[in-house]
């Protein structure tokens, strides 16, 4: 949100298939796509989405493009706005996904830029998004 660090739901439109990874991939490109409202964007401009693959626990394994690090503007807020924008996006909308684990290039990777601990898979974290829709 302009007006906070809440994360405010943005409603869009995917294509139901038979499989979930390719519905999370839709989902995942929105996300990169940015809103299509007032909202500030919360994945880098020129990231791209390398894959999507379900592991055993219902853990999602999402591979950004070096440019997910490297734009980032980092800060504490931005880190866990885009964090949480996927993670709780993905397991919202997925009872399959339970977790969600980032990978940047196909590597696990320590930080996204010093401040939020990216060698774990998040749960998600409802209270950080606000009640209000997008549009």
């Amino acid at each position: 949100s302009p007006d906070s660090d809440d994360l405010v739901p943005e409603t869009r439109k995917i294509f139901l298939t038979g499989s979930v990874t390719d519905q999370a991939r839709q989902t995942v490109q929105a996300l990169i796509e940015g809103p299509e409202s007032h909202l500030i964007p919360t994945i880098p401009a020129g990231t791209e989405l390398r894959g999507i693959y379900l592991g055993a626990g219902g853990i999602a394994y999402v591979d950004f493009s070096q440019a997910f690090v490297n734009r980032h503007p980092g800060g504490s807020s931005a880190e866990i706005g885009t964090v949480f924008s996927l993670v709780d996006t993905l397991t919202y909308n997925f009872p399959e996904i339970r977790k969600v684990r980032i990978l940047v290039e196909g590597e696990e990777r320590a930080t996204l830029r010093e401040h939020l601990d990216l060698s774990r898979a998040y749960v998600a974290d409802m209270s950080l998004v606000s009640r209000k829709e997008g549009r």
